[in-house]
């Protein structure tokens, strides 16, 4: 199995980029799909990482696609749309 030390040392890239691109991966394949055609960049996709679902990672690609976002207004739509989930409530 190689670590990602290894796997950067192969490719010439650091450790953190391919920590970054691993984490990319648990995108839903709808983003990932989008990710890959370039619809969307790694700085507009990395915010949707933080969130639940993937109908929410789903949403948010399409208004970023659609308002054209940067990526600092893509992580300030997902922390909008993390403000409008309702949390539970502790006992």
């Amino acid at each position: 199995k190689q670590t990602q030390e290894m796997i950067s040392a192969r490719l010439g890239r650091s450790r953190s980029y391919i920590a970054n691109m691993v984490r990319l991966l648990k995108l839903c394949d709808s983003v990932q799909k989008d990710l890959i055609e370039g619809d969307l960049t790694v700085g507009q996709a990395r915010p949707l990482l933080a969130l639940r679902s993937a109908a929410q990672q789903i949403e948010a690609a399409e208004r970023i696609k659609e308002g054209e976002l940067s990526a600092r207004q893509a992580e300030a739509l997902v922390k909008s749309m993390q403000n409008k989930t309702p949390k539970a409530k502790a006992a």
